[in-house]
């Protein structure tokens, strides 16, 4: 069975971890891609109109 990859955010920064131990780091753009990621690749959506500092 094949293992998800780990991610985690922080700041502006996605860092994401394959099973087999690889990573990818990337600076996310701006607030708005932060939004999409947490709802794209986390699943988290807050409430329409939700705005984020920076």
């Amino acid at each position: 069975m094949r293992q998800p990859p780990d991610a985690g955010a922080g700041g502006r920064r996605l860092t994401r971890t394959e099973a087999d131990g690889t990573h990818q780091e990337r600076e996310l753009a701006d607030a708005d891609e932060v939004l999409r990621v947490l709802a794209d690749d986390f699943g988290v959506r807050l409430p329409e109109g939700t705005r984020l500092p920076g």
